[in-house]
């Protein structure tokens, strides 16, 4: 209902000018409806008004980034990183900024800064042990990921981060171990059921990969992953 929106963050600025508030869903409201330049404008009022504004930072260094303005959008991630250093979720976007730069000195920093701001965090610790991946350092990794399913054992997500470090680094029997592990208190999820498959098959364990991987297509006859195991197991 952005019209409705409109009406009324009008009549709040009606009567308090400096609302930064009504400045970010101004933003937000822009950034919905594609107008990139004036959500830029709206957020960067938004953090004239108040700079600890961590989510209107986010967002200004988003539609920097959607411009193509990559040293503004640093600008705004490090100005949140240096007004408010004890912010998890401001390491945690100049990580990703860094991160997606290809910066992956800078970025394993904010992301450590992160992750001990918040020990408990899970996209921050998966996000650092994508970079550890990626900057060779396989034992943190490794570290990383196994803490995952201490922290969030419940998620899928970081419980199967482990076994998908191990499959993706040509470990299949640590993968394939890790995963049956996972599928005890888990029997029927079928995303771990193709994960273990897979690994089977790159151990050459061809019988108990069919075995396993024949009831994932009586339930899901269209699944590409058992399709595709299928193809390799024949």
């Amino acid at each position: 209902q952005s019209d409705q929106a409109l009406s009324i963050v009008q009549r709040v600025l009606a009567v308090e000018p400096n609302n930064a508030s009504a400045y970010a869903l101004l933003g937000k409201r822009d950034a919905m409806a594609g107008r990139v330049s004036a959500a830029i404008q709206e957020f960067e009022k938004t953090l004239q008004l108040d700079p600890r504004r961590i989510e209107a930072s986010d967002a200004l260094g988003a539609l920097y980034l959607s411009a193509g303005r990559a040293a503004d959008a640093e600008l705004v991630y490090t100005a949140a990183v240096k007004t408010a250093p004890g912010s998890t979720q401001a390491h945690l976007m100049l990580g990703r900024f860094y991160f997606s730069q290809r910066k992956l000195a800078e970025a394993t920093s904010e992301m450590e800064n992160a992750v001990r701001l918040d020990p408990h965090g899970v996209l921050s610790r998966r996000l650092l042990g994508r970079i550890y991946e990626l900057s060779g350092k396989f034992a943190e990794a490794e570290s990383i990921y196994a803490g995952l399913k201490t922290i969030a054992p419940g998620d899928p997500g970081a419980s199967e981060a482990l076994g998908l470090f191990y499959e993706s680094t040509g470990q299949p029997a640590k993968a394939a171990s890790e995963f049956r592990s996972l599928l005890a208190s888990r029997p029927k999820d079928i995303a771990l059921q193709s994960h273990l498959v897979r690994a089977l098959l790159d151990l050459g364990q061809f019988q108990e990969a069919s075995q396993l991987n024949a009831p994932i297509l009586a339930a899901k006859p269209g699944d590409l992953s058992a399709l595709l195991s299928l193809g390799s197991i024949q």
